[in-house]
């Protein structure tokens, strides 16, 4: 890599492989090289001497490590698409689902362009309040926190310097009372339930309080009807193309 006209009277001097080695051009400008074990040479800028310091220190401290190297070229964008892949086999489908969609519809197109090491917290702070144009607060608190997770990996990776998202206040989601039906209520539905085909779904929503895909989920040996008695040992989660798959409680207390 080329870094311009070297002005020799302000090089700090060169140091062996691996340590690197930092100067100035004849510009104003400070640059940081440093060889890296595959046998690259990487050129880092700066506009001061302790900025390139910094970025220095961060290269070869993931070379030690063996961690990846940061990259001032990588984009938000790209790094969301390789967090997206690596985290497939780690979370539920649901669950990347939500995490993809909300990246690539909602970030990506924003903020994707972005030099990743680049971002500010007023970035993020823009982008959430021009989604509050489209979306829910509760949907952008959602947004929020995939855009921390994903960027609390890229600093824990070495590929940021801070977790900007983390200096970032979401909007508040409004609180809304809820308001559960009355037993009266509650046997009146029951009596309009009567001979529907769903019947034993609703009785079983009322009386225990179950959620949806734990209900769908109930196999017969987990179901006990002379004792009135069952067990909570899987969920049903609807995937795409009309698919679902059967998957465990995220808790030991969703265990009951």
């Amino acid at each position: 890599d080329s870094v311009g006209h070297f002005n020799r009277g302000d090089e700090m001097g060169r140091r062996a492989n691996g340590e690197g080695s930092i100067g100035r051009t004849s510009d104003g400008r400070w640059w940081a090289r440093v060889s890296l074990p595959d046998g690259r040479r990487k050129a880092l800028y700066g506009k001061t001497r302790a900025e390139v310091a910094g970025k220095l220190a961060a290269v070869l401290k993931a070379t030690h490590d063996g961690t990846v190297v940061p990259s001032d070229r990588l984009t938000a964008g790209a790094f969301f698409a390789q967090w997206l892949d690596g985290h497939k086999a780690a979370v539920r489908h649901r669950t990347w689902k939500r995490y993809e969609g909300l990246l690539r519809l909602h970030a990506i197109p924003f903020i994707g362009r972005r030099r990743l090491n680049r971002l500010e917290p007023h970035h993020l702070q823009s982008l959430y309040s021009e989604r509050m144009k489209v979306l829910s607060p509760a949907s952008v608190r959602q947004l929020h926190a995939v855009l921390r997770r994903a960027l609390e990996d890229a600093f824990r990776w070495d590929l940021v310097s801070r977790n900007v998202a983390s200096l970032v206040k979401p909007p508040r989601v409004p609180r809304f009372e809820i308001k559960p039906w009355s037993s009266d209520q509650a046997q009146l539905f029951l009596q309009a339930a009567r001979g529907n085909r769903f019947e034993a779904l609703y009785t079983l929503a009322i009386t225990t309080g179950m959620r949806e895909g734990e209900m769908l989920g109930l196999h017969w040996d987990e179901v006990d009807l002379e004792y009135g008695h069952l067990q909570v040992r899987y969920s049903l989660e609807w995937q795409t193309g009309g698919q679902h798959r059967f998957h465990e409680p995220k808790t030991n207390r969703s265990r009951r």
